[in-house]
């Protein structure tokens, strides 16, 4: 048997089956090589830059063979080629050998990384259309003459054999060590290497992350211990995630937990981190504060409050603050 390259049919194409992507026409041609000779190699889906090659054949006697397959029926009419989807009757118009020139140029262009680009400019080729669903007619027309493959020749193995030893040959021979240098390069395993320095970054952040976690669960311990608690620290020295462990903790034991901030953009945050934790609050000073006036004294104060904001933005804040601390105030002495 003939050696594939995949050794199977790709999967994804054995799925589709799809008479007009042409799937189970190229699974009907990737059966028939299967049977030919062990001294054939036949590449299937070779993707390139821009295009794919459904079959490309590699034997010492025979040129570089590409293969194109259509499936569906072949249509001929008004010097124009269709393949005919079987069971919707439609047409599409096809140009196989145009396809396989093209492919041929994007294949010497990919041989360059086997510094096989320009020895492959001189390797005898040629192409073949193949329609595995249609027998083959009486006549054609001329760019298909002598250079199609139907399936009535598909499913003998040895008249395969005879065509390509035959109609091709003519065209020249890869020889052997050409023929050997293409199966190395299409065969060969290309595995990269790690990058060390980058290895080593990810393993001293890991031993940070353990060490920083490490410290954290410490200091909770500690908190846990005393009943006040005062954590100090610059900007990035972890006391959000401090926080955050914390109160994940108490939250675990059942406590609830209300944890205020002033920074909107911290409190965006830290309510995201506890969004599926309803025994965790989140709220910044001032939104505390409303809350706690509209439960204490209604709305219709909390609305109050609001509207006397309504100064200029060089008083704002500090009137904000204020009057919400006044509203505090009251509310301290009122309970």
């Amino acid at each position: 048997m003939a050696r594939m390259i995949p050794s199977q049919f790709s999967t994804s194409k054995a799925r589709g089956l799809d008479e007009k992507s042409g799937d189970r026409a190229e699974l009907l041609v990737f059966a028939a090589l299967q049977e030919l000779p062990n001294s054939y190699t036949c590449l299937h889906s070779y993707r390139m830059a821009r295009r794919e090659i459904d079959f490309l054949i590699i034997h010492p006697e025979t040129p570089l063979v590409f293969l194109e397959v259509k499936g569906g029926l072949l249509v001929q009419k008004d010097g124009r080629s269709y393949q005919e989807n079987r069971a919707t009757k439609q047409l599409y118009e096809i140009s196989p050998i145009e396809q396989l020139y093209a492919a041929r140029e994007d294949l010497i262009f990919g041989l360059r990384a086997g510094a096989l680009e320009e020895a492959a400019k001189a390797f005898p080729f040629v192409f073949f259309a193949v329609f595995p669903d249609s027998l083959e007619p009486t006549s054609l027309l001329p760019q298909f003459d002598g250079a199609s493959l139907f399936g009535d020749q598909l499913n003998l193995p040895e008249k395969l054999n005879e065509i390509f030893m035959t109609k091709a040959r003519k065209f020249g021979a890869l020889g052997h060590a050409n023929a050997q240098a293409l199966i190395e390069f299409f065969s060969r395993e290309i595995r990269a290497q790690p990058h060390v320095l980058l290895e080593k970054l990810f393993d001293q952040e890991e031993q940070i992350a353990k060490g920083t976690q490490e410290s954290v669960q410490a200091h909770i311990e500690t908190i846990l211990a005393n009943p006040q608690f005062l954590v100090e620290g610059s900007a990035g020295t972890g006391k959000t995630i401090l926080l955050t462990e914390l109160a994940r903790t108490l939250a675990q034991k059942g406590e609830r937990v209300l944890i205020t901030c002033y920074n909107d953009l911290i409190e965006h945050l830290l309510q995201s981190t506890f969004k599926e934790s309803p025994k965790v609050q989140v709220s910044n000073f001032h939104h505390l504060c409303e809350d706690s006036i509209e439960k204490a004294f209604g709305r219709q104060l909390l609305q109050q409050q609001k509207q006397l904001l309504q100064t200029p933005e060089d008083t704002k804040t500090t009137f904000q603050n204020g009057s919400l601390i006044d509203s505090l105030k009251l509310l301290t002495h009122s309970k």
